[in-house]
């Protein structure tokens, strides 16, 4: 979301190469020393925390500005959509839609610990059309949404993939998974310097393993959360209309998308059995 954060990213994962091949290559040479490895493993730990934290401010900052660009952009009374007379049905529709989001939000905020929560619409020039995500820096927030949520068609589902998003948001996912990916890094190091080359690259494999079950469970939690605001008739609805969705898309992209997915996602087919298994409570 933004060049301050891809470079960010980018610059923290430049760090943890350098410092984990530059460990390597001392170590292949002379015997290691702990005490430097240690170290090593320590500063990348720091230099990651850092730049990533970084990362998730600037996402924050730039939601701000999305949401002046697109968000706001649609609901002024002199914006786009209502300039030149009378707007169509669906547009209308969505601005509906949109108040709807923003009452949701003011009211989820009201009950959190969070400031502040801003919206953008995706699609088109920013983002993807079919985009659902969140971001949390301190006690401010982001969701993106797609057009497409917004859109008559998908009204039913739209309240799931809110409280999805919003579920991040309360669990402050974002935090949980920098302490992660930051713990990450210090193992990373450790490993390139104390290890020889196939169990480093075995405890690598382990690591990354570990990593995606977790990205998986955060997900599956949000789902629950989600399920349990919504009902199970409509969390199950959304995953199968989205189901539906993705069978129309060509079968070598569809697999190539579902495979890149599974490093942060679980299948589609698990979120629909997660779903039926949702609280007997729920609406």
């Amino acid at each position: 979301m933004g060049l301050e954060k891809v470079s960010y990213g980018w610059l923290a994962r430049a760090t943890l190469t350098v410092m984990a091949c530059g460990v390597a290559a001392v170590c292949w040479q002379h015997p290691p020393a702990v005490g430097g490895v240690v170290a090593a493993a320590v500063i990348t730990a720091a230099i990651w925390w850092f730049l990533a934290g970084l990362s998730l401010s600037n996402a924050i900052w730039s939601g701000l500005v999305s949401q002046d660009m697109t968000w706001h952009a649609r609901l002024r009374p002199d914006g786009p959509v209502h300039r030149g007379g009378p707007i169509d049905p669906d547009t209308e529709f969505m601005v509906g839609q949109m108040r709807q989001v923003e009452d949701r939000v003011q009211d989820f905020i009201r009950a959190s610990d969070l400031e502040h929560v801003s919206l953008a619409v995706t699609g088109g020039r920013i983002g993807l059309w079919h985009e659902a995500a969140s971001t949390r820096s301190g006690r401010g927030g982001h969701v993106d949404l797609g057009y497409f949520w917004l859109f008559p068609d998908r009204s039913n589902v739209l309240p799931y993939i809110l409280e999805h998003e919003l579920a991040h948001l309360r669990r402050n996912d974002a935090r949980a998974r920098l302490g992660t990916t930051t713990l990450r890094a210090a193992l990373i190091v450790l490993c390139a310097g104390l290890l020889p080359l196939a169990q480093a690259l075995l405890v690598l494999a382990v690591l990354t393993a570990v990593g995606i079950g977790y990205q998986w469970w955060t997900e599956l939690a949000c789902d629950r959360e989600a399920a349990r605001h919504c009902g199970r008739r409509v969390a199950v609805a959304a995953w199968k209309q989205d189901l539906a969705d993705t069978r129309q898309i060509p079968l070598v992209r569809r697999l190539w998308a579902a495979l890149l997915a599974l490093r942060s996602h679980p299948p589609m087919l698990l979120r629909v059995w997660w779903a039926r298994l949702a609280p007997s409570g729920s609406a």
